[in-house]
């Protein structure tokens, strides 16, 4: 089981969650996830910087505690010129990506957390 969190001011909407294992590690997809509203994108559209936290769990079941855990924190901005946003990871393996739409980038902010298939124990050879 995956959990998926974001701290963001508002709910949640309906999400699809994909995970694949790529290499050594878990790579995470969520459809519908939207972490990027209300005030936070009222901020980034008003030419301000946003930054954000994610965190994906590995749970070995239903109330059990996080098996493996991977974090990151991202520091977004929009163009309002080109009304595009940018990414970039706030730690030490540096990585961004610009002139994203809205959607995709949230999406790049989760697939940007990986768990590796090692953390997991015995989860990660079922």
């Amino acid at each position: 089981m995956l959990a998926l969190l974001a701290w963001a001011a508002h709910s949640l909407s309906a999400q699809t969650l994909t995970v694949d294992v790529v290499g050594d590690v878990l790579k995470i997809r969520v459809s519908g996830f939207n972490f990027l509203q209300g005030d936070p994108l009222a901020r980034l559209k008003d030419g301000r910087s946003v930054h954000v936290e994610l965190a994906a769990f590995a749970l070995a079941g239903p109330g059990k505690p996080p098996t493996a855990t991977a974090r990151r924190g991202f520091a977004l901005s929009y163009d309002l010129w080109e009304e595009r946003f940018a990414v970039t990871t706030m730690d030490t393996r540096s990585q961004s990506a610009s002139h994203l739409s809205l959607a995709a980038a949230e999406a790049w902010c989760v697939e940007q957390l990986a768990i590796p298939v090692s953390a997991l124990g015995a989860l990660g050879r079922d």
